[in-house]
């Protein structure tokens, strides 16, 4: 790689990154198509990503519809029913009555 020189007579550093011929003119504006490229198809890719991971959740709570359903019906029946409970403690009637031996 040839040094270039300046109008003086000196010798000027070459940056790094700069093309020195013809050739490495040519790819700079290949190699940022390349790059345009790769980073469309990495969107494009990270999209199908969310695409199948939204169907597979929704999939997943179609097939868990019925444990779901439970689970979230005794949740709603426990909170609704709290008040209730915390009245019978104030009166002194426990939660659960325990058999004598």
């Amino acid at each position: 790689m040839a040094a270039k020189t300046s109008s003086s007579g000196e010798p000027s550093p070459i940056e790094p990154g700069t093309p020195t011929n013809s050739t490495e003119v040519a790819a700079i504006p290949m190699a940022a198509e390349e790059v345009e490229v790769l980073h469309s198809s990495i969107r494009i890719g990270s999209l199908a990503q969310i695409v199948v991971a939204v169907i597979a959740f929704l999939g997943l709570i179609y097939i868990l519809k019925l444990v779901m359903v439970t689970i979230l019906v005794s949740m709603l029946l426990a909170f609704v029913l709290e008040p209730l409970v915390v009245q019978l403690h104030r009166l002194r009637l426990p939660r659960k009555k325990v058999p004598e031996q």
